[in-house]
């Protein structure tokens, strides 16, 4: 690497940085995905977590109202 930025660089080290910097660049992408892929599968969890508390309210509305009319409400 140089010393100071005004002075040039070897054919080899650009290459090598051209290099890494690509390569940085893929990582980057396949981070980039798996948080994606990630916060999907959040989101998919949040939404059957919803649906299941949802449903056992339901039912438990339904058991209230069940005993209610079998008591005389």
């Amino acid at each position: 690497m140089p010393k100071n930025m005004t002075e040039p660089i070897q054919r080899w080290e650009h290459e090598s940085l051209k290099k890494e910097v690509e390569d940085l660049r893929l990582e980057l992408q396949k981070s980039e995905q798996k948080v994606e892929d990630f916060v999907k599968e959040r989101d998919k969890d949040r939404k059957m977590s919803l649906n299941v508390i949802i449903g056992a309210l339901a039912s438990l509305v339904v058991g209230i109202l069940t005993f209610l009319i079998t008591r005389g409400f």
